[in-house]
């Protein structure tokens, strides 16, 4: 059980790198504990999915696909993406949205308030 109700959770590595970089942002000592903090206790309750060579092709394909249709989007996202259509999982979004991933052909995309918790 991932701690998040009955549905699997991961976190794709390119999302862990994403909150890395706001750890690394970070200018005050307390404030960089805190945000490690954060990123470690997520870590704890997630499973890290890296980028391997089947998600690599995905990834291709996404990319190829978005590029023909000139509706390309972030490629942090576009990984993300891939790693949901590789373990056949939707994308969990935040508060915004994140409209774009609607582009993507057989992607499933949930809000996160959509999860009982």
């Amino acid at each position: 059980m991932d701690g998040f109700g009955a549905e699997a959770i991961v976190m794709p590595a390119i999302v862990l790198a994403e909150l890395l970089v706001g750890v690394q942002l970070a200018t005050e000592a307390e404030e960089v504990s805190r945000r490690r903090g954060k990123v470690d206790a997520l870590c704890n309750r997630l499973p890290v999915i890296p980028f391997d060579r089947n998600t690599a092709e995905i990834w291709a394909e996404v990319q190829a696909d978005l590029t023909r249709l000139g509706q390309l989007i972030p490629a942090n996202d576009v990984t993300v993406a891939a790693t949901a259509l590789a373990l056949d999982f939707d994308v969990l979004v935040g508060a915004r949205g994140e409209e774009h991933f609607q582009r993507v052909k057989k992607l499933g995309v949930r809000a996160i308030d959509a999860i009982d918790h």
